[in-house]
């Protein structure tokens, strides 16, 4: 009678769960509202005001008095004051951190992966750390620790919670624990987004020391989505080892594979030393680039470049919107013909008569490859229902073999085995109308779309959204 009355309890409080994110989730951005963009001409103070061209050698560019003056404004002035001290000894560990779940059913063994009291979890948690994200913008960290909490405790495996828990942790002086929860993380195939990399960076850096920072580094370089800001954390580290000539090597790889954060550069006392030197200059002009080819691009095409994050909409908010559909209400047919990255074509009208799952992404995107491992794994589960699934790569740059290379070493890395085509110049053709990555197409086994949705989905909530397609098809 006891078991059967904790069951009954936790069904009351999933359906509570997804009442609650029906009503109080957060809008969805309209399909034809445009990109957040950068300002990078115009407006006081915009570093690139300031940045002359980038030189074609090591010598000082012209208007080089510019970037000096602007160099100078930035200096701190007192950064002896806030080194440490040559030698000191790093802190001791503190008492361990409980090891997280390697998956959410581990923390709820009554529920599955489908179960509405896992799913009302996973929407809750994410909501709280929304409002963690905005209590810290208004320096409220003491608020927003406790939010992050709460969502740890709905979510255990919640990847945003758990890397702003480990900030939170860092900047009190629990570097020790935060290191800790941030290596229980780990696990072999599970994709490291950039704010994980960067604070289990940071955390070993002060724990272990630089060369073990490095080494850690150095293990996670594998991701092409993360290649840029590995580059930077590298040259950060190498910078306050006094290794001047690595970290430059290392700003210079970040610049090369699209690293385009002006300010970062400029505003990093670590680089302070650096600053004076020609190829520090050189390197920031072509971040500046970066930054122009990137607004350039929002400008010119009309298929948004991805965001550095990307809101997760509520799992029951797409299955209303799976639900809703009529036939031949959405008026789009998927009939697109796209060369694969290993060769041949690939071709909508080869999925007719299946349900299929198309997902639009871009290797260099950190939302996209969180979403890709989980799609793989999905599809991978659900092939024997007659799921048929593909990859759209889109090439916004028009890098051509350059992007087909570093989109198939990103592919060989996640051990992914779908099919995938190459969207280039970003014009898209045959139904393929989206607006930033990662999008996820479901198309019936007429070639209609049912939906269309760009979205941070987690793996359960994919697999829910799936397996309703599935059975809406078979209808």
């Amino acid at each position: 009678m006891p078991r059967l009355s904790l069951r009954l309890a936790f069904l009351l409080f999933g359906a509570l769960s997804l009442a609650s994110c029906t009503s109080d989730a957060p809008p969805r951005e309209p399909a034809g509202a445009p990109a957040p963009r950068v300002a990078v001409d115009g407006g006081a103070g915009s570093p690139l005001d300031s940045l002359p061209p980038s030189p074609p050698s090591e010598d000082p560019p012209a208007g080089a008095a510019a970037a000096e003056a602007m160099l100078a404004v930035r200096e701190t002035g007192d950064a002896a004051a806030n080194a440490e001290p040559e030698g000191s000894a790093q802190p001791a560990l503190d008492p361990p951190a409980p090891s997280l779940p390697s998956s959410p059913d581990e923390a709820l063994p009554d529920a599955g992966a489908g179960h509405p009291l896992l799913l009302g979890r996973i929407s809750a948690a994410s909501r709280k750390i929304a409002e963690a994200r905005e209590g810290l913008a208004r320096g409220e960290k003491g608020s927003a620790e406790q939010l992050v909490d709460e969502a740890l405790d709905l979510h255990p495996a919640n990847s945003d919670a758990v890397a702003l828990k480990a900030r939170l942790l860092r900047e009190r002086g629990g570097t020790g624990e935060a290191l800790r929860l941030l290596e229980s993380f780990e696990e072999p195939g599970r994709f490291r987004s950039v704010d994980l990399v960067r604070e289990q960076a940071l955390a070993t850096e002060i724990v272990r020391g630089a060369d073990e920072a490095l080494e850690y580094l150095r293990r996670v370089q594998v991701l092409p989505a993360l290649r840029c800001e590995v580059h930077f954390l590298r040259a950060e580290i190498q910078a306050t080892a006094g290794r001047a000539e690595s970290a430059i090597s290392a700003l210079h790889s970040a610049a090369e594979t699209g690293f385009r954060d002006v300010e970062r550069i400029l505003d990093d006392e670590r680089f302070e030393p650096l600053k004076a030197s020609p190829r520090f200059r050189q390197i920031a002009h072509l971040v500046a680039e970066n930054r122009a080819r990137y607004n350039r691009a929002i400008d010119e095409r009309e298929v948004e470049l991805p965001p550095e994050s990307m809101e997760r909409i509520p799992i029951d908010a797409l299955l209303e919107e799976l639900a809703a559909w009529q036939p031949e209400s959405s008026g789009r047919l998927l009939d697109f013909e796209l060369p694969q990255i290993d060769g041949g074509m690939l071709r909508a009208a080869e999925f007719r008569g299946r349900p299929l799952a198309v997902l639009i992404w871009a290797h260099w995107s950190s939302v996209s490859g969180e979403v890709l491992g989980a799609f793989e794994r999905t599809a991978a589960a659900l092939e024997a229902r007659d799921l048929a699934a593909a990859l759209i790569a889109v090439d916004y740059f028009d890098l051509g073999r350059d992007f087909e290379r570093t989109t198939r070493e990103s592919l060989e890395a996640q051990k992914i085995l779908i099919r995938c085509g190459i969207l280039r110049k970003g014009l898209p053709p045959g139904g393929l109308a989206f607006r930033t990555v990662p999008t996820i197409l479901l198309v019936d086994p007429a070639g209609e779309v049912r939906l269309q949705a760009s979205t941070a989905i987690e793996e359960a909530d994919l697999r829910q959204l799936l397996e309703e397609f599935l059975g809406s098809c078979a209808k």
